[in-house]
């Protein structure tokens, strides 16, 4: 389908050589802070070279000059689209003669007739023999409408309407995608006002991996789920009863606003909040303090005030993690706990790293939640907070 990057996204994953990739259902922008332009020019600078791919439907918006070519149809009643390809590599090439900052020698490729010069092996053979014997059978038998094709590794004869009944689209929340951008680490190319639109009917993050999940299924694993967090509690509870790492018999209270985990190229993997913020102040909040710290050196200090925030943060590998916490409190005390919750979290990942994280969102929400209540420290003893996390993992 020519709206869709499905096989832009499933080459640059095959490829690992792709530092770029630009589908319809993720829209960007060319020029500006955080545009493609910017991005080209730190890549080349740092690698020396670049490699796009780019969608047949991205960027139309950008192409267009008028309605009316984004309204025509081809001979199969999908939507004709103009060569994104040409354009945009022109437009590069304009760019970066105005500037003058750099030399660029770009080229184009077009693989389309690549790809059907490619000899079929021994499997498209069998492939498309069954495909054919099949349709045959089918007509033969006395269906029409259909087309043949797997389901479950079975032949099958599905209905033409149940094919057009709905497109398919690249999800960009989910794994697929979110391997992508780990892959060529390039930026969301969204600017603010872009993400507060397309952010207001997203599912919470909490949910983000359960899209394999069904309904049915999804109501028992949150009751098990449920029920497992609340035993949890109470055990939690007991054990704070009898003076086990409880900081708050100790009269110890931290003032923690937020919590942040962010990787290098300013993309927000984690984020859990403790005091109410609409979503355009979060993320405008988020923006300012990523730019703020990414900037900063080695030898720079781990301490900034913001707005009437101090963050505190503190750099593991590819990931940030950053604390915005009142200005009274203790910002040694708080680089301890970061550190403890990035122990945590490689005692149970084991050498945790930034995919851990992203493929697994919601056992990172359970540590923050066992170890913070309300902004306050709860908790700081490791085997206490990945106790409930394990027997969840025992019981599915």
């Amino acid at each position: 389908m020519n709206g869709a990057g499905f096989i832009a996204m499933y080459a640059t994953l095959a490829s690992r050589d792709v530092d770029c990739c630009l589908i319809p259902e993720s829209p960007f922008y060319l020029e500006g802070e955080g545009g493609l332009f910017e991005y080209i020019e730190k890549r080349v600078k740092e690698d020396g070279h670049m490699v796009i791919v780019i969608a047949e439907g991205a960027g139309q918006d950008l192409v267009s000059e008028s309605t009316s070519s984004m309204s025509q149809q081809d001979a199969s009643g999908n939507k004709a689209l103009q060569d994104v390809g040409l354009w945009i590599s022109q437009k590069i090439k304009d760019h970066f003669s105005k500037q003058k900052k750099m030399v660029i020698n770009l080229k184009y490729i077009d693989p389309t007739y690549m790809i059907r010069a490619i000899r079929s092996n021994a499997s498209d053979n069998v492939y498309c023999t069954l495909l054919a014997q099949s349709a045959v059978h089918g007509a033969m038998a006395g269906y029409t409408g259909y087309t043949s094709g797997l389901v479950n590794g079975r032949q099958t004869y599905i209905p033409f309407y149940r094919i057009n009944e709905k497109q398919n689209k690249v999800v960009i929340t989910d794994r697929m995608w979110a391997r992508l951008l780990s892959s060529t680490n390039q930026p969301s190319f969204l600017s603010l006002k872009d993400v507060i639109e397309d952010k207001k009917e997203e599912v919470p993050q909490t949910q983000l991996l359960e899209d394999e999940i069904s309904s049915d299924e999804n109501l028992e694993v949150n009751k098990e789920i449920q029920l497992l967090i609340g035993s949890s509690l109470e055990v939690s509870h007991v054990m704070r009863e009898e003076g086990k790492s409880n900081i708050l018999d100790q009269g110890k209270k931290m003032g923690i606003r937020f919590i942040l985990m962010v990787n290098k190229q300013g993309q927000t993997r984690l984020a859990q909040y403790y005091e109410w913020l609409t979503l355009e102040e979060r993320r405008a909040l988020e923006g300012e303090i990523v730019r703020k710290c990414l900037a900063r050196t080695e030898q720079q200090c781990s301490f900034v005030e913001h707005r009437n925030y101090k963050i505190v943060y503190r750099r593991y590998a590819s990931l940030f993690f950053l604390v915005g916490v009142d200005n009274d409190e203790n910002e040694l005390a708080i680089l301890e706990f970061i550190h403890l919750l990035v122990e945590t979290m490689d005692r149970h990942f084991g050498n945790v790293c930034e995919l851990d994280i992203m493929f697994h969102l919601e056992k990172a929400h359970f540590m923050l939640e066992e170890m913070v209540m309300s902004g306050c420290i709860v908790e700081t003893s490791k085997s206490n907070i990945l106790s409930p996390i394990q027997l969840m993992d025992k019981s599915s």
